[in-house]
């Protein structure tokens, strides 16, 4: 089985399907004091930004944590919204970075064994979603969070190098890089 058709098969958080135009006019709206928009703005894109969050620091009482203080970031704070060209990438770069300030304050309070997220290195996959979940966790985070913007949430490689604040070129290698090694460690060919 293919890594992509694996992929495929594990039923993780897909993107909303919806196009992702008028959010700049959504968030505008929501930074002019418009309530409804904001509540707009997290239904649109709350699924997306949580896998996301969960994708970049494994636990997802810390993903939904993060995707919570954002968000009452952005009501504190309205006018973050109506300096945003590019609503999208701004929340994943802001909740992906809340999620691993998150991970790394409660990796510095706990000891590592208390990590619940990490599977144990012997443990036999019971399944494709097993292995897959196992995989990911040996992923660098660079590349683990390139292949969701990609695979997941449908960003072109502008669009991650922009949410990841590198060059395109940079994005391409860490989604190509990224699905290499994922499929080495399935054991699939290359």
């Amino acid at each position: 089985m293919s890594t992509l058709a694996l992929l495929d098969a594990v039923d993780l958080p897909e993107a909303g399907g919806r196009p992702h135009d008028g959010l700049a006019r959504l968030a505008e709206r929501a930074g002019g004091g418009d309530r409804s928009a904001l509540g707009e703005l997290f239904e649109r894109l709350a699924d997306e930004l949580y896998g996301f969050a969960l994708w970049s620091c494994g636990s997802p009482d810390l993903a939904g944590e993060a995707l919570a203080a954002l968000f009452a970031r952005l009501v504190a704070t309205p006018d973050l919204l109506t300096r945003m060209r590019a609503p999208r990438p701004y929340l994943f770069r802001a909740v992906a970075r809340d999620a691993r300030r998150l991970r790394a304050r409660r990796d510095r309070e706990l000891p590592p064994e208390h990590a619940q997220f990490l599977l144990a290195e012997g443990s036999e996959p019971r399944d494709a979603s097993i292995a897959l979940e196992q995989a990911l966790s040996r992923l660098p985070r660079v590349q683990r969070e390139a292949l969701y913007l990609r695979y997941f949430a449908g960003l072109d490689l502008a669009a991650i190098g922009r949410t990841t604040g590198v060059p395109k070129f940079t994005a391409a290698s860490r989604c190509r890089l990224g699905l290499r090694r994922l499929r080495r460690l399935l054991g699939a060919r290359p």
